[in-house]
């Protein structure tokens, strides 16, 4: 069978972490970060790791969000953050 990679991803991808330094988290950065997340609802579970430095990360559970892992999330995601994938 041939798919397109966006149903592939829609289909497989179960979960995605957003790594985010904890100094990106202003008020204003968070706002926005949240406003981009809840725009594109989806089946994917949506992990948010706070960063301090290159040796912590604290996993923040958000039980609120689901996402859609389309081409255009990962897009604006990917430009100020580090994302990592689970199937």
């Amino acid at each position: 069978d041939v798919a397109l990679l966006s149903e592939v991803r829609s289909r497989f991808l179960k979960s995605i972490d957003v790594y985010i330094p904890v100094e990106q988290l202003d008020s204003e950065g968070s706002q926005r970060f949240f406003e981009l997340i809840a725009s594109h609802p989806g089946r994917s579970t949506f992990r948010l790791m706070l960063t301090h430095g290159t040796d912590i990360s604290l996993p923040v559970v958000v039980n609120k969000f689901k996402v859609e892992p389309s081409n255009e999330l990962l897009e604006a995601l990917s430009k100020d953050y580090q994302l990592s994938f689970s199937k």
